[in-house]
């Protein structure tokens, strides 16, 4: 099966804990797309220095050291009803290339998204 275009909505991909599991699923969709296949990705943003983010992943951190748990806690991850990883610019451009999509442009508001193409 094969599709022209592709649409990650409603902040779908946010929900996908740990970058490598997130890029795993892009090459996946990749795979799917031609040469040039434009794809949207809606997600929640931070900006790098947010103090708010820092205090949640260190907190966590600390909750995982606890614990003993093996879970990845990434810097963005936040749990408010629901696991959310909210992105820096940096971090989803990164992600897209490794999954072979180029990002075209990211926005921030009125809901942070990029619009990539296949490579």
């Amino acid at each position: 099966m094969r599709f022209d275009a592709a649409v990650i909505g409603w902040g779908g991909y946010m929900h996908i804990q740990h970058a490598p599991r997130r890029v795993i699923f892009l090459r996946k969709l990749r795979e799917l797309l031609p040469v040039g296949g434009p794809i949207l990705i809606s997600f929640f943003t931070r900006r790098e220095q947010s103090k708010y983010f820092f205090i949640v992943y260190w907190v966590a951190r600390v909750a995982k050291a606890v614990s003993g748990s093996s879970l990845p806690i990434e810097r963005g991850d936040n749990m408010d009803g629901s696991f959310d990883h909210h992105f820096t610019s940096d971090e989803i451009s990164a992600e897209c290339k490794a999954a072979g999509f180029e990002v075209l442009s990211f926005h921030r508001l009125p809901y942070g998204h990029v619009i990539a193409r296949a490579t």
